[in-house]
């Protein structure tokens, strides 16, 4: 700092400008001296992560400062940081993680274009061979060991090409609603050109009539016969496994989702089912009824269910939305000529 003072002065001296006040000089020349020795701790430790350039540094950085004018470059650079580790067997996980720290488009890009490079050396095959080398040396005052290396072989299954999920649905006809959930298996990227979906699911249905007629009737030698109708609710329960086997064919497809339309066969096998009844009033017999001639019994699916589904929805790598139609090919609905159901389900892949 002296010398600084001296080189000003000396400046002072040798200018034209000699004639002014050189105490004025001199608080300036302080000033600026003052600024310099004023640079908060904040900026030092920034200059202490940008020289160490790791995750680990601007990590700490943005801990001890978080509202630091610097938060912003230092999360972006923590995402670089994370996207120059991309190797070939990296996760989407990693990938997310990195996305989640960027906050400009430049670093989003700039994750895009390390993952892509990271995958493009991915092997075909899900398993590969890899060596390893290790040089190790010890020497001690009786014991010295030299270099040494080794070869093996570890299998890395491609997560991506088999799935294995959770799966609910719903569907139902008039009065009448249907739910199943059970285990989905996907075969195939969910972004791949083709893939199959194999399943097993527990499936339960409910129906309900809006009432069930039937009359009591009797006989007099003055009145001969007399009716009276009278009406019951009819509850019919069902159960059965559902066995779905469909095949997807993804029309748009990105990194990130694809949109498909799929086809395939379901096959029921018939658990339970269940016909209740239950009268609105007391003191009648319903099981010996006689059905009204304007009583029009609900929609009810022939069991075992056996169905041609036709689908289309929206998957991920870990989500898959749809909705189906369901045509049945054993029969037509119970009681009804229903030629099929509508639906949708929701699936979540590990």
């Amino acid at each position: 700092m002296k010398i600084l003072l001296y080189v000003i002065l000396f400046t002072f001296m040798v200018s034209p400008l000699a004639g002014q006040d050189i105490s004025s000089v001199l608080h300036h020349s302080k000033s600026r001296i003052d600024a310099e020795n004023e640079k908060t701790g904040e900026d030092l430790d920034w200059k202490f992560a940008q020289e160490a350039n790791t995750f680990e540094s601007y990590q700490a950085f943005r801990l001890m400062y978080p509202e630091s004018q610097y938060d912003k470059i230092a999360s972006d650079n923590m995402a670089k940081r994370l996207a120059d580790n991309f190797t070939f067997y990296s996760t989407y996980a990693d990938r997310e993680e990195a996305e989640s720290y960027a906050k400009r488009e430049m670093t989003r890009d700039y994750v895009a274009n390390k993952w892509k490079a990271a995958m493009a050396k991915k092997p075909t095959s899900s398993s590969y061979f890899y060596s390893y080398s290790s040089t190790n040396s010890y020497e001690s005052s009786s014991n010295s060991y030299g270099s040494s290396s080794y070869h093996s072989t570890k299998t890395i299954p491609d997560k991506s090409k088999f799935a294995i999920g959770i799966e609910g649905t719903l569907d139902g006809l008039e009065n009448s609603l249907s739910s199943s959930w059970g285990l989905s298996m996907r075969i195939g990227a969910f972004n791949s050109l083709f893939n199959l979906i194999i399943g097993a699911k527990y499936q339960y249905s409910t129906t309900y009539d809006e009432y069930h007629y039937y009359s009591d009737f009797d006989y007099s030698y003055w009145e001969g016969y007399t009716y009276d109708y009278h009406s019951a609710w009819h509850k019919h329960t069902a159960s059965q496994f559902m066995i779905p086997v469909i095949i997807n064919w993804n029309v748009a497809r990105t990194e990130y989702f694809a949109y498909y339309l799929g086809i395939g066969y379901e096959q029921g096998v018939v658990i339970s089912q269940k016909h209740n009844y239950r009268p609105t009033d007391d003191g009648f017999n319903y099981n010996e009824y006689i059905y009204h001639e304007d009583y029009q019994p609900a929609r009810q699916l022939s069991l075992p269910s056996q169905n041609v589904v036709i689908q289309t929805g929206f998957a991920g790598r870990h989500w898959d939305g749809k909705l189906y139609y369901k045509i049945y090919t054993n029969s037509n609905t119970y009681l009804a000529a229903d030629p099929g159901t509508l639906g949708m389900a929701l699936s979540y892949y590990f």
